[in-house]
């Protein structure tokens, strides 16, 4: 039978098995001579003709090794069975991504769900679409509206917490789920929103003057410096394979 290894925990399994039954990970099968993934149940390799039927994981370790020497094992589906995890050497987390249009799909139509991971593609897809949005409506006004009515508008209160609220509403739940990638709990962002929203309820809560200047000076150096390690977080590589908060999302959107 064909080689069944879990390419997450590494574990010998003796049997056909969809999931590991050590770590719940989907398992792949591979070919034990050419090292191909199997795509479909069947008795033969579809890529070499091979036969998938009694054939020792010790057989599969050792042609394995006589492609790496031939240099023949360059195949982005072959398998590394020489690996500690029994990882695939497939394409690696660090160079997958989510396609753009699943991650602006992912992130519209869960607004509302905080519920799983989010990569670091499928949060900077989604980021540079909500990004480029905010520029649209401001160039909309800008070429709508006078020079002055445009400055008196970007300077309202209500013009900006309307954005804050729209915006922020749009990114709050793919920002969760980005820090849950990196195994952070959800908590970690609280921080950040009073800090930002309370830079805009400054003015009306302090007279104009030099205390309402120092303070906004103050909140705005916090603000950049949260902006700063916040950034840092999601471009962060995320958890690979399962953590405490779901499944690994560029397994999950392939």
């Amino acid at each position: 039978m064909a080689v069944n290894v879990c390419n997450n925990c590494g574990k010998e399994l003796n049997g056909a098995f969809s999931f590991c039954p050590n770590c719940g990970s989907k398992i792949n099968r591979f070919c034990p001579k050419c090292g191909e993934k199997i795509i479909e149940e069947g008795k033969f390799c579809h890529n070499c003709g091979a036969s998938l039927e009694g054939n020792s994981i010790d057989d599969a370790i050792s042609q394995q090794q006589n492609l790496q020497k031939s240099g023949k094992n360059s195949e982005n589906n072959s398998y590394n069975f020489n690996s500690p995890s029994g990882s695939a050497n497939s394409t690696s987390r660090e160079t997958k991504i989510t396609p753009f249009p699943v991650a602006v799909k992912l992130g519209f139509s869960n607004i509302f769900s905080i519920e799983g991971r989010s990569s670091r593609s499928e949060y900077w897809w989604y980021v540079s679409v909500l990004t480029i949005l905010f520029i649209l409506q401001l160039l909309s006004f800008f070429i709508l509206l006078d020079e002055v009515a445009f400055d008196e508008l970007i300077e309202n209160p209500t013009y900006i917490l309307v954005n804050i609220l729209i915006f922020g509403t749009l990114s709050y739940s793919v920002t969760i789920r980005r820090l849950k990638d990196i195994n952070l709990a959800p908590g970690i962002l609280w921080p950040f929103i009073i800090v930002y929203y309370f830079l805009d309820f400054i003015p009306l809560i302090f007279s104009e003057g030099s205390s309402s200047e120092s303070v906004v000076n103050a909140f705005d150096l916090i603000n950049g410096i949260l902006s700063f390690v916040l950034i840092i977080m999601t471009v962060t590589k995320g958890t690979t394979g399962n953590n405490r908060y779901g499944a690994d999302p560029l397994e999950k959107n392939k």
